[in-house]
């Protein structure tokens, strides 16, 4: 056996095999077999046959490339390579590569797995050992980002690579504008959950496309992914041309921005923030939204006099675009809140007021006021700086004089605020026992005629003789006339104010028609005069409403006392009394009446009610009355059945019924009902009861022998007619409405008038203003003795 020139020799005895042990893998040996005698001697040698050996190991193999789908690999040639042809075989996922060459690159292979390849080298004569290289491919197409949020001039990324991206070692993010190409690229470490891109354009659309890698290898670009930036910044609003600021709000206006690339917007963002607000609490930033298509908002609920700053940014589907640089607006002063403006004091031509700032002021000074007020005879306007007081002066005297008070800082005014109605005074000495002097040139505004008179009277009365005494001028005099009365008396209109009450007394003209009581009122002949009292200088009755009287009768025919009561009901069953405190009624109630006599009244006692009458006042002698008795029989009415007699002349109870009812030209505010009866007691078995007798033809007779007792209950209120109110259509004013007196009351702001039909406004051709004037603060202390007044038992 001959290797490479390199003699050799194994023995073998008797066989006709042999194996040849110890030879070198890709070697070609030549053998040769020499047969030799027992006697050691050779006799024959074979000529020599070339054989081989396989090939050895594949060695140093190692893994050049990996992607998402393929592994190159190299190795070493196995040894002596060169002197036998030999050739390699690659096994790997039951596929079989044959190459001659010492690399190879595997294709078709599945993403992220860890793949097995099997190396074998071969020649003629056989196949050598095989190796196993363990190789894993790439990362296979790569996550879509998400869209996290975008300005106008960059865009927020999410990157989540997920459970099938274990240790990624760097990223690779492209964009950009248009879809195809993608010159601009960022790397970015394995652990990269977002990213925002700087530097973009506003309100443009960008393509975006994700490559992930480990320390295998490259993976694959995701899908394309498209966002936008968010607007562009908008031009600082403006404050609205149209819509001054008020005390609680401010209105602005702006320009919407150019749309680029297709962008669509679906709303603003207004921000805003109080920089001086008085609240702490309110100091923070707040936010408002409107729809794209707004180019202007009111935001309201603000603070009064406190300095806002608002931007404004557009929202896309892309995001919120950069807010606009700030506008800083004031809201308007709060009306005086709380106020109390009270008249101090008031003369024939002055009326001196206060009042209190508002509250909360915000923090903007409040640089002045200005006081506006009106009446019959003109309207007014005083400025009077930062001072909390001021008098009017130049007034006309016994005039009504509507008065409001606004607050200024250097944004304007604010609302104006609640009405003061304030009246001059005419001559006044207000006392316990007030005295009004009726001028001349009150006469002129009278237009008193030779049959006119003057009474002093908030409501309406039926004849002259029906005002008490007091209440009218003994004589007339053109010159001066006087009308002295108790300040309790002539039907005042009494107002509680905060530290106080104002009387408000009405002078009326009385127009006689003819010699007969029929009578006209010129209302526009009327005026009004006030007194001031303090609450701690006046024992005011007002809140004294007797609401059941007893009292108690002599008998003349049976010696003992016998205790009356006089009660109203809302039913004919007298179980329930009239509600409230006092009873309020509507106009078209019925109110059951009833008498009786108690505890334990004897069974000979029988109660006649003679007489029974309503008025306005509790005077049961007042000449303004409504007949509902006489002797027992209910008096006729225009309207059927309004009295009834249920009970009468033979009982210790008397029963009737009426039905309620207004009283002619007296304000809803003052309508009221008083009940009266004149009451008899007889007894059955003395012969002094006459039997009821109500019939048409027969006539009751009266009852000479018994004497007649009063009995008195009140007040009724009657409920005024809803109309009469402002919480309802602004009560039919076209502007102002305020309650005056109780009843609904129109006025106007400045610069307009009061119509002829009470709610309408028109344009005043021309507005003035009375000029400032300093003059001292009168100030009326009026101190009043207690008076008892309550003299009916």
């Amino acid at each position: 056996m001959t290797v490479d020139g390199v003699p050799g020799m194994q023995e073998a005895y008797s066989t006709n095999q042999h194996e040849i042990t110890g030879l070198v893998p890709n070697t070609l040996y030549n053998v040769s077999v020499v047969l030799m005698y027992s006697m050691g001697q050779f006799t024959k040698t074979s000529e020599f046959s070339v054989f081989g050996t396989a090939p050895g190991t594949v060695q140093q193999v190692n893994t050049t490339t990996q992607t998402a789908s393929s592994i190159s690999i190299s190795w070493s040639p196995v040894e002596r390579a060169d002197v036998i042809h030999t050739s390699y075989k690659i096994f790997i996922n039951n596929r079989t590569i044959d190459t001659n060459l010492t690399t190879a690159t595997i294709d078709g292979l599945d993403a992220n797995t860890l793949h097995s390849i099997n190396i074998t080298a071969y020649n003629t004569y056989g196949r050598g050992p095989s190796i196993i290289k363990q190789a894993r491919t790439a990362f296979g197409q790569s996550p879509v980002p998400s869209a996290i949020s975008a300005t106008s001039s960059s865009i927020t990324l999410g990157i989540n690579p997920g459970a099938n991206f274990q240790n990624v070692t760097m990223m690779r993010l492209m964009w950009s504008p248009v879809a195809v190409g993608m010159p601009n690229s960022m790397d970015l470490p394995g652990n990269t959950s977002s990213v925002t891109i700087p530097g973009l354009l506003k309100q443009q659309t960008y393509f975006f496309e994700l490559r992930l890698d480990n320390a295998i290898g490259v993976g694959q670009f995701s899908e394309a992914f498209s966002t936008q930036t968010a607007p562009a910044q908008l031009k600082t609003p403006a404050k609205s041309q149209v819509d001054e600021p008020s005390d609680s709000s401010i209105t602005l206006e702006w320009l919407p921005p150019d749309t680029i690339g297709g962008l669509s917007y679906t709303q603003y963002i207004i921000e805003y923030t109080a920089m001086n607000a008085s609240t702490p609490g309110r100091r923070k930033r707040a936010t408002t939204t409107v729809p794209a298509s707004a180019i202007t908002i009111t935001v309201t609920g603000l603070e009064p006099n406190t300095l806002y700053c608002l931007t404004i940014a557009a929202v896309s589907a892309a995001g919120i675009g950069n807010a606009s640089d700030p506008i800083c607006v004031s809201t308007a002063p709060h009306a005086p809140e709380n106020i109390v403006l009270s008249m101090v004091s008031a003369t024939s031509n002055t009326i001196s007021l206060m009042w209190s700032p508002p509250q909360p002021g915000g923090g903007l000074n409040i640089t002045g006021y200005r006081v506006i007020y009106k009446s019959d005879f003109g309207n007014g306007i005083k400025n009077v700086g930062n001072s909390l007081s001021t008098t009017l002066e130049n007034l006309t005297p016994a005039v009504y004089y509507l008065i409001f008070v606004q607050a200024m800082n250097v944004q304007g005014y604010g609302n104006i605020s609640n009405p003061l109605n304030a009246t001059t005074a005419s001559g006044i000495e207000c006392s316990i026992s007030p005295t009004i002097f009726i001028s001349g040139v009150d006469y002129d505004r009278l237009s008193l005629g030779p049959n006119d008179n003057i009474v002093v009277s908030s409501t309406y009365v039926d004849s002259f003789s029906q005002v008490a005494s007091e209440c009218k001028p003994p004589q007339l005099n053109p010159s001066r006339t006087s009308i002295s009365f108790n300040f309790q008396s002539c039907n005042p209109i009494v107002e509680v104010q905060s530290i106080g009450y104002q009387y408000n007394y009405t002078v009326r003209r009385l127009n006689f028609v003819s010699a007969s009581s029929v009578q006209r009122y010129e209302s526009s002949s009327d005026f009004t005069f006030s007194c001031y009292f303090n609450k701690s200088s006046i024992v005011h009755f007002s809140e004294i409403r007797p609401m059941m009287v007893f009292t108690k009768i002599n008998n003349p025919v049976q010696p003992g006392t016998i205790d009356l009561s006089f009660g109203l009901y809302q039913s004919s069953a007298y179980s329930a009394l009239l509600s409230g405190n006092p009873p309020v009624i509507s106009s078209s109630q019925y109110v059951y009446a009833q008498i009786a006599a108690g505890p334990t009244p004897s069974a000979n006692t029988v109660l006649q009610a003679m007489y029974c009458w309503a008025t306005q006042t509790s005077d049961s002698s007042s000449n303004t009355r409504y007949n509902i008795l006489q002797n027992g029989c209910p008096v006729a009415s225009s309207s059927p059945n309004a009295n009834i007699v249920t009970i009468n002349y033979n009982s210790s109870v008397a029963q009737f019924q009426f039905q309620a009812f207004t009283w002619v030209g007296v304000a809803p505010v003052n309508q009221t009902i008083y009940v009266h009866c004149q009451i008899s007691v007889c007894m059955k078995d003395a012969s002094t009861c006459a039997p009821l007798a109500c019939s048409k033809k027969r006539k009751r007779r009266g009852i000479r022998n018994n004497k007649l007792h009063l009995l008195s209950y009140g007040p009724l209120l009657l409920a005024p007619p809803q109309a009469e109110s402002c919480e309802t259509n602004n009560g039919g004013c076209e502007d102002i409405c305020f309650m005056h007196k109780g009843m609904k009351t129109c006025s106007c702001r400045e610069g307009m008038t009061l119509d002829n039909d009470g709610v309408s406004c028109y344009q005043q051709e021309e507005s003035w203003n009375w000029e400032d004037h300093s003059t001292p603060l009168v100030i009326f202390v009026i101190m009043l003795i207690a008076l008892v007044l309550y003299k009916r038992k």
